[in-house]
């Protein structure tokens, strides 16, 4: 019940008894009609009167408690705990006291209640009268306030961030530890000043304009990121958060502040701005060349005009070197000088180069691809391919047209293998001659790669290069000479070459060395200065058997080191993903969940091992690139800000990159960059739209999305599994492929069968 007004009434003697009569009639309804309980009584307790308020407080009627003793409403049936009150009453004193009285439901009611002395005489006290109300609410009322203003009070003294009560005027009424410590000043310092006096003067105003709006009322509070000064002159960031506190009527008391020291995160916002402007540039650059990468040169040519609408000239100048690192970044040094600055150079990966040429034809593209092969250090075995634009082809046809100009450009070997040089010395050995030798071919090159013997009479050394059309092997490789020639001077093809007068050669015995594939790596070789007229064709199939078996140990030797490499980057990345781990422990394991869940759905959606192989790596691999996200970011507790999720959101590229430069694990780099696409196109870095995204992609996106939801995270706790269905099945159509859920859904109900 609410408090009621408190009313009592006396009423003495009338010398008019119709009168008297009157007035007892009108004091009986205010009784009556009284909202608080009136009770009176003899000085034995016995209750007299019992109006209808005291019914509706203590629940007895007035007949069953008339005669019966006060003591009926105390727990325990005793006065004494009123003794005090009743010797003042028989003092004629009233007394106003707080107990607890008992309901007839055997329930207790706290009450406020008035005691009076009934003095009928005017003298002689003969009775008590009480008026009493119901407390109860108000007092369980006063009581949380009481628990609240504690609470409060323990907050804010103990509170980690600096808290503070200020008037409207600005001045400092109570403050904490921590705020001391974030000002640099003790509390009696702070409750001496105001916070104009700590603002720094450039923030000042910005506050003002804030405490004025929230006095209008147009505002409650806000928050602000500003400088406060400290005592030695220096100054601090802290984030403010300002509450107006307004009383009963609204009109303001003071304010609550809350202020936060950000000076390491203010000054680590510049870094993360660097950061985030290395990771773009990252994105799009070789990190061997230096140039753009393919991601940032099929960008650039998707947006020309040309290549749009087909509407002027547009070439792709595709260069292709052997030769390892240094051979490529000595060749894109070469496009770079004879590019103009519309033009883009960049690296698409294993030896490729590319240059678009906007607004160049198909002549102008092949002299520019003339200027480079001029260039005096234009590295031995570059290889140039042109094309130029049609209406509506796109990146990939003119990429795939200038590599069909540019022809096989050979394979490059790093070294030739020991075994090849044990197989010379025998071939030089059952011919009889002095230098055997394996050369490899390089488009318009020839190039020495193994002697066996002394070379000196040839005029070279492993290594040199001469133009094929100069050599005898040409002339074999094309028919006009046989494969033995035992005296070069009678042979009107091959007398007058200048490798054969230089040398004072007179004998010369070859035989290509073909791949398994057929294709023509080079030729093995053998020469003397003196003519060998004994040779014949046993020699030949002599020699072709030696050739065979260096073809073997030469493609045995690049696919060991294919494979060398290929498990050298995935020993890289398995360790990137241990330190992947060791930052972020929900990461690591969230992943490996994941993977099995992700090659179960590849199987029950029908795709090959292989593909389905690729899904597995996909997603053991589609958090890689957080190796390059700030600690700051990757481990923060709380919802990331929007330049944190930039960031955050340039993690597919750095996978890609990781993924593109890893042999074996090559080919998985587009659909690490798309595994955050979404099916409705919403989604990032590219934007892609349903069967643009790779398959792999849309299954790790929603195999990760449903161990994410059902893991508890440090600022969320874990959906339930029925919840996390219900909203795979409201993502289908937008953020997921549909049917990738149908066939998820499908697994984790065989998985709880």
């Amino acid at each position: 019940m609410s408090d009621r007004l408190l009313a009592a009434g006396v009423v003495g003697d009338a010398s008019d008894p119709e009168e008297a009569l009157a007035s007892l009639r009108r004091l009986e309804a205010v009784v009556a009609s009284s909202g608080e309980a009136i009770i009176s009584g003899g000085l034995d307790g016995r209750i007299e009167t019992w109006n209808p308020a005291a019914e509706r407080l203590f629940g007895y009627r007035a007949e069953e408690m008339i005669g019966e003793s006060i003591r009926r409403l105390l727990p325990g049936g005793s006065f004494a705990g009123l003794g005090g009150e009743l010797r003042a009453v028989t003092r004629r004193e009233s007394r106003t006291l707080e107990l607890s009285g008992r309901r007839k439901d055997g329930k207790l009611v706290e009450v406020a209640v008035t005691i009076s002395p009934l003095c009928p005489d005017g003298h002689e006290v003969t009775g008590v009268a009480a008026i009493a109300r119901d407390v109860t609410d108000r007092n369980r009322t006063m009581s949380r306030l009481a628990l609240a203003n504690s609470r409060f009070a323990g907050a804010f003294h103990a509170a980690s961030i600096g808290m503070a009560l200020t008037g409207l005027d600005g001045r400092f009424l109570e403050v904490n530890e921590a705020l001391c410590r974030i000002l640099g000043r003790d509390g009696e310092t702070l409750l001496g000043s105001s916070f104009q006096e700590l603002t720094h003067p450039d923030d000042l105003t910005g506050s003002l304009e804030y405490l004025e709006r929230a006095l209008a009322g147009t505002i409650e509070g806000f928050q602000q990121t500003k400088r406060y000064l400290l005592p030695g002159g220096g100054i601090i960031w802290a984030l403010l958060t300002l509450t107006i506190v307004r009383d009963g009527e609204g009109q303001p008391l003071h304010f609550v502040a809350q202020i936060q020291d950000v000076t390491a995160r203010k000054t680590a916002e510049g870094e993360l701005r660097r950061y985030a402007a290395q990771l773009e540039a990252l994105s799009e650059q070789d990190p061997l060349t230096g140039a753009a990468n393919r991601r940032a040169f099929e960008a650039a040519a998707a947006q020309l005009f040309v290549l749009e609408a087909g509407r002027g000239p547009c070439s792709v100048l595709l260069a292709s070197v052997t030769g390892g690192d240094p051979a490529v970044v000595a060749a894109a040094d070469c496009l770079r000088r004879v590019s103009r600055e519309t033009d883009q150079v960049a690296y698409l990966g294993h030896g490729e180069l590319a240059m678009l040429l906007p607004g160049v034809d198909g002549p102008a593209a092949a002299a520019i691809g003339a200027r480079i092969r001029a260039l005096p250090d234009v590295p031995i075995g570059l290889h140039v391919g042109l094309a130029t634009a049609s209406r509506g082809d796109s990146v990939d046809d003119l990429i795939e047209k200038a590599r069909e100009d540019l022809g096989d450009p050979g394979v490059a070997t790093v070294s030739v293998p020991v075994g090849v040089g044990r197989l010379l010395e025998f071939a030089r050995g059952q011919l009889g001659m002095p230098v055997s030798f394996l050369s490899r071919l390089d488009g318009e090159n020839y190039v020495f790669e193994r002697f066996a013997g002394d070379p000196e009479p040839l005029g070279v050394v492993a290594g040199d290069t001469m133009r094929l059309a100069d050599t005898h092997c040409q002339r074999m490789l094309d028919g006009r000479i046989s494969s033995i020639v035992p005296d070069l001077d009678a042979n009107p093809e091959t007398r007058d070459l200048k490798v054969t007068t230089a040398g004072g050669l007179r004998t010369y015995v070859g035989v290509p060395v073909r791949l398994r594939s057929g294709r023509v790596y080079g030729t093995l070789c053998a020469v003397d200065t003196t003519p060998h007229p004994e040779l014949s064709d046993r020699h030949t199939d002599l020699l072709t058997f030696v050739s065979e078996l260096a073809a073997e140990l030469i493609e045995d030797d690049v696919e060991q080191r294919a494979a060398r490499r290929a498990e050298a980057g995935a020993t890289g990345v398995r360790t990137l993903l241990v330190a992947l781990e060791a930052r972020d422990l929900y990461t690591g394991e969230h992943s490996k969940h994941v993977v099995a869940l992700a090659l179960a759905v590849a199987r029950r959606l029908g795709l090959d091992e292989d593909t389905a192989r690729d899904v597995e790596q996909v997603a053991l691999l589609h958090d890689i690139g957080k190796v390059g996200i700030p600690d700051a970011i990757l481990q923060k507790q709380g919802a990331l800000d929007d330049q944190e999720w930039q960031l955050m959101r340039q993690h597919p590229i750095v996978g890609e990159r990781i993924i593109a430069g890893t042999p074996g694990l090559s080919h998985l780099a587009p659909a690490i960059r798309a595994e955050h696409e979404r099916w409705d196109g919403h989604g990032y870095p590219d934007g892609l739209v349903g069967e643009q995204i790779p398959p792999a992609s849309r299954i790790t996106l929603a195999c990760d999305a449903l161990h994410a939801m059902t893991s508890d995270r440090p600022y969320r706790p874990a959906m339930t599994p029925q919840r996390a269905r219900a909203e795979l099945q409201a993502g289908a159509g937008g953020q997921f492929d549909p049917d990738v859920i149908r066939a998820l859904l499908a697994e984790i109900s065989a998985e709880n069968a």
